[in-house]
């Protein structure tokens, strides 16, 4: 079987945050786990943030 690489620039196909999704997946591989516990921090002070205008 073939393997084939799909990318959607402009998403069509996918509306998510695509940098979120494949950084959350890429922190599953053992290489990256002790990682983890930073990006969970830094989410939880980016929820916390005051202004509803920060991106």
């Amino acid at each position: 079987m073939k393997k084939i690489g799909v990318f959607d620039l402009d998403g069509t196909v996918y509306h998510g945050t695509m940098t979120i999704d494949v950084a959350e997946e890429l922190l599953l591989f053992p290489e990256f786990t002790q990682q983890l516990d930073r990006v969970h921090e830094a989410r939880k002070i980016w929820r916390q943030r005051g202004s509803t205008e920060s991106y």
